[in-house]
């Protein structure tokens, strides 16, 4: 089931977040404390939305994200800003309903676009063109 995570989630979210830190080179190169991942956490419940895909009261894969704007566009955009579903259940059809219920949300909300960056791995890019998005830009980062 895809749900909208509420504050009794947050438990399990920080402690599904260091599954996901492992394979995330930005999240290694960031380092976030387990407070920081609970702000986030908090933060996109409270001023965006966290999707959680729920099997029988575990959590097997998230998505969060919040409504921001290209800065030569008043139309709003929705942002995926993390996406990760358990290794062992990415055959299933359990991200593509988080990235789904996403995109319905950002649309009720008046969002024009989703936008999404990626771990710089091919089989999401795959995923990504079949469900219709288009490669526009990448991100690259430098610890300042």
């Amino acid at each position: 089931m895809i749900r909208e995570a509420d504050e009794s989630d947050i438990g399990q979210l920080v402690g599904f977040a260091d599954r996901y830190i492992e394979t995330s080179k930005l999240a290694r190169l960031v380092a976030p404390s387990r407070e920081e991942i609970r702000d986030g956490i908090l933060n996109l419940i409270v001023n965006g939305v966290m999707l959680v895909a729920d099997t029988e009261g575990h959590i097997r894969g998230l998505l969060g994200g919040l409504l921001s704007h290209l800065p030569y566009s008043k139309a709003p955009l929705a942002c995926v800003v993390y996406w990760w579903v358990e290794p062992e259940k990415r055959s299933s059809p359990l991200g593509v309903r988080l990235l789904e219920w996403f995109e319905d949300w950002g649309k009720a909300r008046g969002a024009e676009m989703v936008t999404i960056s990626d771990m710089a791995d091919d089989e999401p890019r795959a995923l990504y063109c079949r469900l219709g998005y288009d490669l526009a830009e990448r991100s690259y980062y430098k610890q300042v």
